[in-house]
């Protein structure tokens, strides 16, 4: 079974189509919004229209903390020490080998393979949009069919 994307998870990194999306994101927040307003205006002391407001205000908010999320990364600074602390690493483990004259290359291999893969999950963490680890949308888009089956 193809899995369905949404079109903001498809933009990737592209930001003509990260902006339309958000676009039609928005429009859709203003037409919820717009709807609301109308059957709130009918009859304002509604217990459940009160509901469906504060379920609206938190899935926006869901929204927008999920687009700072995406911008929100680790400094470039951090990026920066960690190879720096890596390489550091790996003199001192160079210079121990130099000191005792004894070599462990078994050990050094996979010290040197364990700092390469927490790096590279940093980094791969920090952009969810690329790289292997990627955050999936399954809930967003089960809500979306069940939106589309429920509307009339």
């Amino acid at each position: 079974m193809r899995r369905r994307e949404s079109s903001f998870l498809r933009a990737g990194i592209d930001q003509s189509l990260l902006e339309a999306a958000n676009a039609n994101t928005s429009r859709i927040e203003a037409q919820l919004w717009t709807s609301t307003n109308a059957m709130v205006a009918q009859d304002p002391s509604g217990v459940p229209k009160q509901l469906l407001i504060q379920s609206l205000n938190d899935m926006i908010n869901v929204n927008e903390k999920r687009r700072a999320a995406l911008d929100n990364h680790v400094p470039e600074v951090v990026i920066h020490l960690l190879f720096v602390v890596a390489v550091g690493a790996m003199g001192f483990i160079a210079y121990g080998y130099g000191l005792t004259g004894r070599r462990r290359h078994g050990s050094t291999a996979i010290f040197a393979l364990l700092i390469a893969l927490v790096l590279t999950i940093i980094v791969d963490l920090d952009q969810p949009r690329t790289g292997v680890i990627r955050v999936g949308e399954e809930s967003m888009l089960r809500l979306k069919a069940d939106l589309a089956q429920k509307t009339p």
